[in-house]
């Protein structure tokens, strides 16, 4: 769900920046919940992920860290382009990484 809705345009253009760090804090938190099978903090999640997965996502995910306080401002910002470029890689990479690893209900 989240590969279909992260290019829908925003308010702002083509990505808020509050979806383009939502996006990333989210990712990351269902990644670490099917790797530990735990719920974590969406912090502790993104940081997880910074150490965790490949090198080329920890500027990503770094960023998303340092850009999370003020939510409400970022709804009314347009994220920076390259950030949104990257963050659509980085959703498809999780989706790919992650595909098939949830376990079946029941």
């Amino acid at each position: 769900d989240y590969c279909g809705w992260a290019p829908e345009p925003s308010r702002t253009g083509r990505m808020d920046r509050w979806k383009q760090v939502y996006l990333v804090a989210t990712l990351s938190r269902i990644g670490l919940t099917l790797d530990e099978g735990r719920v974590a903090s969406k912090r502790e999640s993104m940081e997880w992920a910074a150490h965790t997965w490949p090198a080329r996502w920890r500027p990503l995910i770094e960023r998303a860290i340092a850009d999370r306080p003020d939510p409400w401002r970022r709804f009314r910002e347009e994220a920076d382009p390259a950030l949104i470029d990257e963050t659509l890689a980085f959703v498809e990479w999780v989706s790919r990484t992650t595909a098939g690893t949830v376990p079946e209900a029941g």
